[in-house]
């Protein structure tokens, strides 16, 4: 949340828009994400139903298909190149270094990926390939061999993907979490 945060008033400075209200629908910089997320998944604008995410800004409802289809595309959009690059040079500072973020693009090169919130992760490969994964439940257990066995499918091997460990509060090993 912190990155969506600094991003957005960090463009409400670079455009002279004031920083009070940001957080609001009606701001500049949330009619801009509007936009944007619009143009990235190439919808109308007034079709993007709007919430407020649990830090305080507005978040976007899209069909999954339209969530790959706009990561597929995040290259090629304005500032896209850009972004991909950083999250390929530092991916342990996408998700933290235990997510299925991190551990997709340091296992499999050229593939971009970030987790989100209520068990939602996208990815996209780099032939275009978009992924967008959601679990019924909203956690993200299930995030790293889900997305393992779906890649597996298109010759994507990632075993440090594929079960993931499930440990008490004593960081004891209980069980593992795995594609069936």
């Amino acid at each position: 949340c912190s990155g969506n945060h600094a991003g957005m008033l960090a463009l409400c400075r670079a455009r002279g828009w004031p920083t009070q209200g940001y957080r609001l629908p009606e701001h500049p910089v949330q009619q801009a994400c509007l936009a944007i997320h619009a143009e990235a998944a190439e919808v109308e604008p007034e079709t993007l139903v709007t919430g407020t995410d649990g830090c305080g800004i507005v978040t976007f409802a899209l069909a999954l298909e339209r969530m790959a289809h706009a990561f597929s595309r995040l290259e090629s959009l304005p500032g896209g190149a850009r972004v991909a690059a950083a999250m390929r040079a530092r991916p342990d500072l996408v998700g933290g270094p235990d997510g299925a973020d991190y551990l997709l693009m340091r296992g499999a090169p050229g593939w971009l990926a970030k987790g989100g919130a209520e068990g939602l992760i996208c990815a996209a490969g780099p032939d275009g390939t978009g992924v967008a994964l959601k679990t019924e439940d909203g956690a993200s257990r299930a995030h790293a061999p889900a997305l393992a066995a779906f890649l597996g499918r298109l010759g994507v091997d990632l075993p440090d993907l594929a079960a993931r460990p499930v440990l008490n509060t004593r960081g004891e090993r209980v069980g593992e979490t795995a594609a069936s």
